[in-house]
């Protein structure tokens, strides 16, 4: 990445002079993977440059492809990939920056990284809300339209598709991958923003599983989602507001501590009014209706009833003249004494592994099961468990056994500030 920025930037290909020399920010594992891919057989068949997405785990590439690069007489590409964080673009338009770089190149093919970096100078990510996705698929969309290619780049939110190729004209050779499938029409949700009445710092929002801080702006607090997403508003472990995102309701009311609805006197005067054993003057005295003593009466009724009926279907058995009546002593209790040597009470073996982050520790004891094998429940989700264990952030349903790593960078240095503390020196 560039320094000071959640920018990234390769320059690659597939002719020989370039292809062992990259240029870049640094070489990403995961983004290289993408690197190494195939793409001869598409470009060639190509005779325009198209745009291309990958959306990967940690990180969103965005790349335009350049088809008609020729060397030695062999037609070769060029390729200018843009690299962000997961679930980010850029604050501007993506298509007009890739073709600006590409530009660049094709002038100034000896230029350095320190070169491109002054060229994205005062660009840089930016966030967007996306919808818990499932990206398992690759797909290529036409248009003759750039702004239709703008639309789905700037902020791509388009759910299932992990790779998408952004077309002028159709590709005869894709239909011969397996894997690629047209796109008509993105399936996109509705952007809802929502104003927070009576929101208070000390509220936590979660929003699709996902942390999410409030906006301060138009003397009120915002937040963005998408059309029914789940909503959780809560006050420590106590939850204030639980619903779903809709375009159609532009204001959440947060129910507001009672305190704030009566005034701090009024609150007060009820406390007393509870507290104090005096009947104030006027008060209509304590009266017992007739109907609670009728019901009591019968209760009494049907008791004694009941008393009489079992009596007689067990009776006391009779003893016979002359025989001495034996008393049976009662069972002793059973005492277990425990083994010499053995502990009574032997302590947890997982307490002796427990482990909090390096440089941490747990801001209350009684939340010490973060660091245990079975976890602590997530105060947010119902049904839901975290826990630090082995050094890693972990989450997983109590229906299932199996946990799930946390990789959003925003949701572990939130639970870490949530449970633990900085160690003092």
């Amino acid at each position: 990445m560039f320094e000071g920025k959640q920018l990234g930037l390769l320059v690659w290909g597939n002719f020989d002079q370039f292809q062992s020399n990259i240029i870049g920010t640094g070489e990403i594992p995961e983004v290289m993977a993408i690197v190494r891919d195939d793409m001869k057989r598409i470009c060639i068949s190509a005779t325009e440059k198209f745009y291309r997405i990958d959306r990967l785990s940690n990180y969103n590439v965005f790349s335009v492809f350049d088809p008609t690069i020729v060397q030695n007489r062999i037609q070769s590409y060029l390729v200018i990939s843009i690299i962000t964080p997961a679930n980010h673009s850029l604050d501007a338009d993506v298509c007009e920056t890739l073709n600006y770089l590409l530009e660049f190149f094709i002038e100034k093919p000896h230029s350095t990284i320190a070169d491109y970096s002054a060229l994205l100078d005062g660009v840089n990510a930016k966030p967007y809300h996306c919808a818990e996705q499932h990206w398992v698929k690759n797909g290529f969309f036409i248009s003759k339209s750039h702004n239709d290619f703008s639309t789905y780049l700037n902020e791509p939110n388009f759910p299932d598709f992990r790779r998408v190729l952004f077309l002028n004209t159709p590709l005869p050779i894709l239909a011969t991958f397996s894997n690629y499938e047209e796109v008509i029409q993105f399936d996109q949700k509705q952007k809802v923003k929502v104003r927070l009445m009576n929101f208070q710092e000390s509220y936590t929002v979660v929003i699709n599983n996902s942390f999410v801080e409030p906006v301060f702006e138009n003397n009120g607090y915002y937040v963005e989602g998408l059309e029914r997403e789940n909503i959780h508003i809560l006050e420590g472990s106590k939850r204030k507001y639980i619903g779903l995102l809709s375009s159609t309701r532009k204001e959440i009311i947060i129910r507001p501590p009672l305190k704030e609805i009566m005034g701090e006197e009024s609150s007060a005067e009820e406390q007393e009014t509870i507290e104090t054993s005096e009947e104030p003057k006027g008060a209509i005295p304590f009266r017992v209706r007739p109907v609670t003593v009728g019901f009591f009466l019968v209760v009494i009724v049907l008791g004694f009833v009941f008393f009489y009926i079992n009596r007689e279907s067990n009776p006391t058995p009779k003893v016979a003249p002359g025989t001495k009546k034996v008393n049976t002593p009662a069972p002793q209790p059973t005492v277990e004494v425990p083994i010499s040597g053995q502990n009574k009470n032997p302590e947890p073996k997982e307490k002796s592994s427990l482990q909090s982050p390096r440089g941490y520790e747990l801001k209350s004891n009684t939340n010490e099961s973060i660091l245990s094998e079975k976890g602590i429940e997530n105060e947010a989700f119902e049904g839901t468990y975290l826990r630090f264990f082995k050094s890693k952030w972990e989450k997983r349903e109590r229906n299932t056994k199996t946990w799930i790593p946390i990789k959003n960078k925003k949701d572990t240095e939130y639970l870490l500030t949530k449970y633990f503390k900085k160690v003092k020196k």
